[in-house]
């Protein structure tokens, strides 16, 4: 059977319907996408430009979305097949019929059937089977990175438009139809995020943006703990009195202090993460004596406590 991919819908020129949360009131908005950033893998992120001025919702966005069809890496992390339409119908039909129900033993009496068709007909149901559960995972993978994504930004919210971007709204693209809204809505309609748009490079890009005078910066630490500190997730903007700024962005991976449950537990995650040193170190080398890493406090205190014995 021929299995239908497909293409896309997050390319330059489409348009995406988005229902905006709080403080919107599920307010429906048209948003145009303008430019894609394919290295992404938690995520699919574009900017996108939105025409609400009366919602105060106008020009260049970031939008973010948590379509677990098209987040091809983690699709492949999760040993998740390439999403079809296919899948997409068994999907639906599994969480129709209530997503607990164990087909294993149904597929009727064949005794007489050859060995050989007995095992590839079990396997082809157990590929039925775990199609629409490793949608169902995904799902729920997906809506917590959307959850810790917004925790995130509403914790660091005296941070935002500072050292993190404003974040402008919640959002859900909705993927059922009316007459599914009630039984699928939760399950189908795809979560973002709407958030200011920082009009800059890379942090790993710095050297050729910047002149050399400018390539030390202080180290960000929001206090929060991120798990996917890269360069690639620190964007640098110039300011108009010429200065360079490093804004942080993509927190989906991040942990709260209040999921350890002690302080000890807290600072030793923080030691063997070393958010700082997984950024300082990289832009040393890059910048090839351009930038002087000077550990912070904080951290020669985790490294005297926690890696020494390392």
């Amino acid at each position: 059977m021929k299995h239908e991919c497909p293409k896309c819908p997050y390319v330059v020129g489409n348009k995406s319907t988005l229902q905006l949360g709080v403080p919107y009131n599920d307010e429906i908005v048209e948003a145009r996408i303008t430019q894609v950033f394919e290295s992404f893998t938690l995520a699919r992120v574009m900017v996108v430009q939105l025409n609400s001025p009366a919602l105060g919702l106008s020009g260049n966005m970031v939008l973010k979305v948590f379509d677990q069809r098209f987040a091809s890496q983690t699709r492949e992390n999760e040993k998740a097949d390439p999403w079809t339409l296919d899948i997409g119908k068994q999907y639906h039909q599994f969480i129709l019929d209530g997503g607990e129900s164990d087909n294993s033993g149904e597929d009727g009496d064949d005794d007489d059937e050859e060995e050989e068709d007995k095992e590839e007909e079990g396997e082809e149901e157990q590929k039925e089977w775990t199609a629409p559960r490793n949608e169902a995972d995904l799902h729920n993978l997906m809506q917590r990175l959307y959850h810790t994504e917004v925790d995130v930004y509403q914790a660091l919210k005296d941070h935002q438009g500072q050292d993190i971007p404003h974040f402008l709204a919640g959002i859900v693209i909705p993927d059922s139809s009316p007459m599914q809204r009630a039984t699928l809505a939760k399950h189908i309609d795809m979560p973002g995020i709407l958030l200011q748009d920082i009009d800059g490079f890379h942090l790993a890009d710095l050297a050729q943006h910047a002149p050399r005078e400018t390539w030390q910066y202080p180290p960000l630490q929001p206090g929060d703990l991120n798990k996917d500190v890269k360069t690639r997730n620190l964007i640098v903007r110039r300011e108009l009195d010429g200065n360079f700024k490093v804004f942080m962005i993509d927190f989906a991976l991040c942990r709260f202090r209040r999921e350890y449950k002690t302080d000890n537990d807290w600072r030793e995650c923080k030691a063997h993460e070393d958010e700082e040193g997984a950024v300082a170190f990289v832009m040393h080398k890059y910048l090839q004596g351009g930038f002087a890493y000077n550990r912070s406090a904080l951290y020669e205190k985790l490294d005297e406590y926690y890696m020494m014995g390392d």
